[in-house]
């Protein structure tokens, strides 16, 4: 890090700095493209090149990122290996968004890193400050320090939007994950799913293997190309990687995940086919990166005991409360299936939405489960009118019960207090919700 300035002073917010970098007025995607990297790479030298030296793997995807970053962290961590994890966003801290060892970092650390960040943005040299580092390179810098400084054996870095043009892609990995692709952010990154694919397969370097989910078609098409050119091994899930998932009950299922000859099974304490998909792209890059031949079943022991905040989350049994921060129709979709499969009812939808992309299928998907819903606000300036979105609820389901409560806090407990035992309290549609449910409800 930067030397001869003090460290942050006792007490100093780091959360006003970095909340500051959100542009009003971000730098054009056409404009990026010139040169994708190169606020980051600014940043990182001014910071003594954190980033060298280190071994990372890179996921990207629409969805599933996270989780199979927090599995792959699992796996290594069995293994006796020193892991750093990126990801974003955070449920209740923004510590929460670099761990070391499953730990997140305290809140005295991120501070430092925060204050010796601030010192290169805010240099009055700095002629263009509408070009410095924005809100993401920071904080991707911020992990690359902690990882630094904790001389982490390997570092795990989920991209935040698309591929090509994000701040992770300023490392070179050992290895790259893409886990999903459907249609998001269509205003960036494109409104097909191959100009999508084209985004986050841009990541792929020459020579480096990279995993695949399941993709559609046309995006496994450009995927399998981008690899093929650049000569990078591509193990794709369905064709190179099996995985064959059995559902025992409504929270646990059993799998069984081929590759090479390797077989092993896991028993994942999360429902839904999407996180069986998750848990196989997970067991494989550690295969690849080195897991040794006795890792079998033996390595896949700690998935049984993974925690997923946020993510298919049960904080409770009776009454039964799920917690997922569904917020495309590809995981709303995995989120339906798991609803199809409860014995709980009533079952009472807590909604709130952030964006206005994909709502009507979102809707569509998930309230044919709903006995009633309440639509709340869970982050006062990010999230959609509760109103708005309560209309297009009674638009679309007139004879469902719902309501407003603006007050997320009070949304959650009303819904919690009319529920029976036997029921079913399910909170979806934003992280932002997923973190208030989580800190009142757990």
């Amino acid at each position: 890090m930067t030397a001869g300035r003090p460290g942050a002073p006792k007490g100093w917010d780091p959360i006003p700095f970095l909340l500051s970098r959100i542009r009003a007025h971000p730098i054009p995607y056409a404009e990026r493209r010139q040169d994708p990297q190169g606020q980051i790479r600014t940043l990182l030298k001014a910071l003594d090149n954190p980033q060298q030296g280190g071994k990372y793997v890179q996921i990207v995807g629409s969805k599933g990122k996270g989780s199979t970053a927090l599995m792959l962290e699992t796996l290594l961590m069995a293994q006796g290996l020193r892991v750093g994890t990126f990801t974003s966003p955070h449920l209740t801290h923004w510590c929460e968004r670099i761990r070391i060892n499953s730990v997140p970092i305290d809140a005295g650390r991120f501070a430092e890193f925060m204050w010796a960040i601030q010192a290169v943005v805010d240099r009055p040299e700095s002629t263009r400050p509408d070009r410095s580092a924005g809100f993401f390179d920071i904080l991707t810098a911020a992990a690359l320090i902690a990882f630094k400084q904790a001389s982490t054996d390997i570092s795990i870095l989920e991209a935040g939007l698309g591929g090509r043009l994000d701040a992770t892609t300023v490392v070179i990995p050992r290895l790259t994950c893409i886990t999903s692709i459907e249609l998001e952010h269509t205003d960036k990154l494109g409104n097909t799913l191959a100009a999508v694919a084209g985004e986050k397969a841009a990541v792929i370097r020459r020579g480096v293997d990279v995993v695949v989910g399941r993709l559609p078609p046309e995006a496994l098409e450009v995927v399998s190309r981008i690899a093929d050119q650049r000569r990078a091994p591509c193990h794709r899930l369905g064709l190179e990687i099996d995985c064959v998932a059995r559902p025992d009950g409504a929270f646990h299922q059993d799998l069984v995940v081929g590759f090479r000859g390797r077989s092993t099974r896991a028993r994942l304490p999360v429902p839904g086919a999407h996180m069986a998909d998750n848990a196989a792209l997970a067991l494989t890059a550690s295969w690849l990166l080195g897991a040794p031949e006795g890792i079998g079943d033996a390595g896949a022991g700690p998935l049984c005991r993974i925690q997923l905040p946020g993510r298919l989350q049960r904080l409770r049994s009776s009454p039964l409360i799920l917690v997922d921060a569904a917020h495309t129709g590809a995981s709303a979709a995995g989120l339906a299936g798991v609803l199809g499969q409860l014995q709980a009812h009533p079952l009472h939808l807590v909604l709130s939405f952030s964006a206005e992309r994909n709502l009507d299928t979102i809707l569509r998907t998930l309230l044919p489960y709903a006995d009633q819903v309440t639509v709340t606000q869970a982050d006062r300036l990010r999230s959609l009118p509760a109103g708005r979105v309560a209309a297009q609820i009674r638009s679309l389901e007139p004879g469902l019960p719902t309501r407003v409560e603006h007050d997320p806090v009070e949304a959650l407990r009303g819904a919690l207090g009319d529920m029976p035992r036997h029921g079913a309290l399910c909170v979806a549609g934003s992280t932002y919700l997923a973190g208030v449910a989580q800190a009142t409800l757990a």
